[in-house]
This record gives C-alpha cells, structure tokens and sequence, in this order.
C-alpha cells in the first residue's frame, strides 16, 4: 500500500521545526511575558510566525505520510493525523498533542486579529515541546 516517502523533504521539514523549537525555547527564555505582549510588539509577531510555520511544516510531514503511506488525500490537517492514528503510524498521545496547535494555526491565520499575545506566549512556554513529540511520531511513521 503507498508508494516511497520522500526522506530528504521529510528530513528538511523536520531540520526546520528544531529550528524553530529552539529559536522559540531561547525567545521564552530571554523575554518576559510583558515584553512579549506589550502593543505592537515584533518579538510576539515573531514568535507567532515561528510558531506558525512550525505547525504547517509538521502538518506538511502528516499530508505527504498520508499521501505516500496510506494513499489517502485528507479534508484537512486534523483528518491528516486522525487517518494516520487510525493506520497506527502514529500514536493517540500525538494527534491529542497536535489538536491544539493545529487550532492555533486556525486562529492565527483566520482570526489573527483577536490572537492574545499572552496566550502565544503561555503555549509557546507549555506547549513547544509538543512539536517535537509529534515531530518524533511523524518520523517514526516515515521510517
């Protein structure tokens, strides 16, 4: 069933989101949730697109793994990583994980108006590390 990953465009993927988890880890521990937040402030700016990018990168992996694995062209990234659950490529504990930061993703492209900075800044210090969890699962199911 499926045809080849592509491991070279998973392996960039994947260099991109430790990228931006590190770069996210040092912003967190250099700027105070005030500074972060403060009104027309370009570190959160910053941050949200790293942050951003990272998701997309991670949902980029979970489509392509669909495509290729499964032969499967998912609604959407939630049905990318729900079909690759359902396949056991990947574990529950990874689509939880997930849900949230796709949803993020959702309202910073589409409500990004309303985004709460002090919010970005909490997920960004609780949440981060959920990138590399899910990045694992997602090259566990590659290999």
């Amino acid at each position: 069933m499926g045809s080849p990953v592509d491991p070279a465009r998973i392996a960039e993927k994947a260099r991109y989101v430790r990228e931006q988890v590190a770069a996210l880890a040092q912003l967190i521990g250099s700027t105070s949730m005030d500074e972060f937040a403060a009104p027309g402030s370009w570190v959160s700016r910053g941050a949200r697109y790293a942050l951003l990018t990272a998701v997309e990168a991670l949902t980029d992996i979970a489509y392509h793994l669909a495509a290729k694995r499964l032969d499967a062209a998912p609604a959407d990234a939630r049905d990318a990583f729900q079909r690759l659950r359902v396949a056991g490529l990947i574990e529950p504990e990874a689509v939880a994980r997930m849900s949230p930061l796709i949803g993020f993703r959702h309202r910073v492209m589409h409500a990004y108006e309303t985004a709460d900075d002090r919010r970005v800044y909490e997920m960004i210090a609780d949440e981060s590390g959920d990138l590399l969890l899910v990045l694992e699962a997602l090259l566990r199911a590659a290999a």
